[in-house]
């Protein structure tokens, strides 16, 4: 019987395999003009694309990849560097969201709506499509994945705090950043030993990727008094204790998913993936206080020298721009929804069914209540920068209780001022 019950298992993990390739070579089929021996240079921080390709080449066999691993915090260094200095640029750049407003203004992507392209933005999610737009509104490269995030949350603190652990109603109780203060108090007296978040960043990132506009427009940082917000909340949240002071993404913030003491995480679509929740909890996921928030993502993009632009063009439609890529990475990665709109309407698509959720289906809270949420604009020049600003000022606040919300705008805006001297404030300019 145990030989028999092996003999099944490894059957169906072998069409399963079959399955997930078939996708691919089916999308690229063999009606598709062979390509003549020649190799494409990616330049990237993941492995997604190299692993993407490595199915493409099922039925491109003549085709190699030269595959580069970029940190995200050298990737745009790195491109100007190699501008400068008149070296050969990757045919195809995979960008983290948060740079690729700077990376667009190099000027060095293609527009790809146009020939030999001809993309149709129409394909695309309304809200990934901003982020990719240049100032003239050309179209620089494709969303990867789905940029918006919405909030975890471990289901043994709701139900002890709040008595339930049904996701709406968690959302209900916590439905802004007024509701996370106003309970604080009583969340700390009954329930001393955790926390709302392990890290103070945790709640930055969401409230910086909550702005229904770009932080700075034609040189100028646009609502500035909204950094003095934000922080006027993250120093409630440390001074009440209801926050802890491990770094977003150390070792120390990893192990905090299995400590059982914190209650509420950031949570992107591919966070589900990497494993984090596999724990002895049980999570939940809601829409986030005052609604989801953006976070994450990649694009990509092709630059305008390449020698192998058909090649890339043909590689980005097959994993990005096709059902069979759509359900190659849903299916491959647990959860990485693209950004092409057709997709959307297979049977079953936007399910997502986690067992480390209880069972929850994510996709349909996530397609239901958070991606409606945001609105939609592009990252806006300096992006990067700001946020990067904005993150030493809290990495500040966490370790400097003295440190006040004023405190930690002034210096905002003085190191601002030091990294990005060309930005202007809304009042400078009035």
């Amino acid at each position: 019987m145990k030989r028999k019950l092996s003999l099944l298992i490894a059957v169906c993990a072998l069409v399963y395999v079959a399955a997930s390739s078939w996708f691919l070579l089916y999308f690229s089929g063999a009606e598709t003009p062979q390509v003549p021996e020649s190799t494409l240079t990616i330049w990237s921080s993941d492995n997604m694309a190299k692993d993407a390709f490595a199915q493409y080449q099922l039925s491109h066999p003549d085709v190699a990849l030269n595959y580069v691993h970029v940190d995200r915090a050298e990737y745009l260094y790195k491109l100007k560097i190699t501008i400068a200095l008149g070296e050969e640029l990757p045919d195809l750049c995979v960008v983290d969201n948060a740079s690729f407003g700077e990376v667009m203004a190099l000027g060095v992507l293609e527009d790809l709506e146009q020939p030999p392209y001809g993309l149709n933005r129409e394909e695309l999610i309304d809200a990934s499509v901003p982020p990719v737009c240049d100032d003239a509104g050309r179209v620089c490269g494709v969303p990867a994945f789905l940029p918006i995030s919405g909030m975890a949350y471990d289901r043994a603190i709701a139900l002890e705090f709040l008595g339930t652990d049904d996701p709406e109603k968690v959302s209900v109780a916590f439905n802004s950043w007024a509701d996370i203060l106003s309970r604080g108090t009583e969340f700390q007296e009954r329930m001393p030993d955790q926390k709302f978040f392990v890290s103070l960043e945790d709640p930055a990132m969401m409230l910086f990727g909550q702005s229904a506009e770009p932080y700075v427009v034609d040189g100028v940082l646009t609502g500035e008094y909204r950094f003095l917000s934000y922080f006027k909340i993250l120093a409630a949240l440390r001074d009440a204790g209801l926050s802890g002071s491990a770094a977003q993404n150390s070792p120390q913030w990893y192990a905090s998913f299995k400590a059982g003491e914190t209650f509420f995480y950031p949570c992107s679509l591919s966070m589900i993936d990497s494993g984090v929740f596999h724990t002895d909890s049980a999570w939940g996921f809601t829409l986030p206080p005052s609604g989801g928030f953006r976070y994450g993502g990649e694009t990509w993009a092709i630059c305008a020298d390449s020698d192998q632009k058909e090649l890339a063009w043909d590689f980005i439609q097959t994993v990005l721009l096709s059902p069979a890529g759509a359900v190659y990475n849903k299916n491959k990665d647990n959860g990485n929804f693209i950004c092409y709109e057709p997709a959307y309407s297979l049977e079953g698509y936007q399910d997502l069914v986690v067992e480390d959720f209880g069972g929850q289906n994510i996709g349909r809270t996530y397609f239901e209540t958070v991606l409606p949420s945001v609105s939609l604009w592009d990252g806006g020049e300096l992006a990067a920068t700001v946020e990067d600003v904005y993150l030493q000022v809290v990495r500040a606040m966490m370790f400097d209780a003295q440190l006040d919300a004023q405190g930690a705008y002034d210096l905002f805006l003085a190191r601002l001022a030091e990294q990005a001297p060309s930005v202007q404030l809304e009042e400078e300019v009035r």
